[in-house]
């Protein structure tokens, strides 16, 4: 399935890295399985360990300063000498921690990762530094990406409230204000076994794994809980706009809504189901968007268009827009409501849902093909982990879209169209405008 927001880049890099290179075999999870514990089994002679823990309430920004911090500190302070990978990342959701390397080094890797729980023991000199390579990651992610400033800002007001509102890598003063002692302690609070999910994916059984972990005791089935993700709530009907004049950038319309649905979805179904309506609203067939804006009527000369779950109750809508030769971004803008207004209202017409859905695999791999079918249980398992979602299994996945239907499609659309929190960015020369 689709992953969205929810990472920030460093994690997806790690996670499509990490899949090019170890062969996996599908596993269904059994009915005793521990629920924080997912392995999955490989004859491959590498394996990936992975920890990781809910944000929770923690500012995003300062789970990341934790999250460097605790990496430096357990790498420094685990014993045993392994040649492994090894790296860690924190979104708006998670902070994780992995360690790669040989099959046989499965306890040694299992007790290096469980460094991550030992009390931070670093020079705080050495702490006070890791804030500016935090800043100089920030300044290589934002500064001077306009569509990057505006998301941040426009995220602050549609997530306002939520602990998604707040950027994981914090602003330079917020990276300023970042305290080590106050690091510490947030890592003893969020960092304990009894909330951390493990992955283990490589050429050991579950029998192994769960061997392992018993004899190095750091982490008990009995004591586990099952960690859920906070609830989104939507701060309040409303509307804002962002103006970024630029006389160097091309003329962008970024925008953005946010909806509560009327009833609760599940995760992977809503997934499945708002990206059949990105594919449907994409097309340039009867019901999308791409004929009345750019085909039938010279509006836009480009555009993307997205739909998210945030959660199993509220779902995101974003249009990324270029207006046309003497097109405004504002014209633009009024041509897109327009026409989004009149197909939520509307519905799909039930020829151009057939033809979509008769093609439409989303992100799943080709089922026959065991090959493709482990690569995407893999990923899929640390993408739902990291949005701190239970994976279901392979074969509840596959039935996923036999639950799409017409009716349903045009419910969630209709759904789409009602009142929520919206927020628009006009980019690029003024008098484009």
């Amino acid at each position: 399935m689709k992953s969205y927001i929810l990472f920030s880049g460093l994690a997806v890099l790690v996670l499509y890295w990490a899949s090019d290179w170890i062969t996996f075999e599908v596993l269904e999870p059994k009915p005793s399985s521990i629920k924080n514990i997912h392995i999955v089994e490989t004859d491959d002679d590498e394996i990936s360990a992975f920890v990781v823990f809910p944000v929770g309430n923690t500012p995003p920004h300062e789970m990341h300063y934790v999250e460097h911090l605790v990496w430096l500190n357990s790498i420094k302070s685990s014993s045993g000498n392994v040649d492994s990978h090894s790296n860690a990342w924190t979104n708006s959701h998670s902070v994780g921690y992995w360690l790669s390397g040989p099959s046989g080094d499965l306890f040694d890797l299992l007790n290096k990762l469980s460094g991550v729980f030992s009390p931070i023991e670093l020079q705080r000199d050495f702490a006070e530094q890791e804030k500016n390579i935090i800043l100089r990651e920030r300044e290589f992610w934002k500064v001077g990406d306009i569509r990057e400033i505006a998301n941040e800002e426009m995220n602050a007001f549609l997530y306002q409230n939520n602990s998604i509102a707040t950027s994981v890598t914090g602003d330079s003063a917020q990276i300023a204000d970042l305290d080590f002692d106050r690091a510490r302690k947030l890592h003893l609070a969020t960092h304990k076994p009894d909330t951390a999910t493990i992955i283990v994916i490589g050429g050991v059984s579950e029998k192994q794994t769960h061997r392992v972990l018993q004899k190095q005791d750091w982490i008990k089935p009995k004591d586990i809980r099952q960690t859920q993700p906070l609830r989104f709530n939507l701060s309040g009907i409303a509307e804002k706009a962002f103006q970024y004049p630029n006389q160097n950038t091309a003329p962008t319309l970024i925008w953005r809504h946010v909806v509560t649905l009327p009833e609760s979805i599940q995760y992977d179904l809503l997934d499945a189901q708002t990206l059949l309506i990105g594919d449907i609203l994409g097309s340039s067939l009867t019901g999308g968007l791409a004929a009345p804006l750019h085909y039938d009527a010279a509006i836009a000369r480009s555009f993307d268009f997205e739909i998210w779950p945030l959660d199993e109750d509220n779902v995101e809508i974003r249009f990324i827009g270029s207006p046309d030769q003497g097109v405004s971004l504002s014209q633009l803008q009024g041509a897109f409501e327009d026409t989004f207004s009149k197909i939520t209202t509307d519905g799909i017409p039930e020829q151009t849902f057939n033809q979509v859905f008769n093609r439409f695999e989303a992100d799943w791999p080709d089922w026959n093909d065991d090959t493709e079918t482990s690569h995407w249980r893999a990923d899929y398992v640390l993408r739902s982990t990291s949005v701190l979602r239970m994976p279901l299994p392979t074969s509840a996945v596959r039935a996923l879209k036999a639950q799409l239907s017409l009716d349903s499609t045009n419910g969630l659309l209709r759904s789409l169209g009602a009142e929520g929190r919206t927020s628009v960015a006009l980019i690029g020369p003024k008098e484009r405008f």
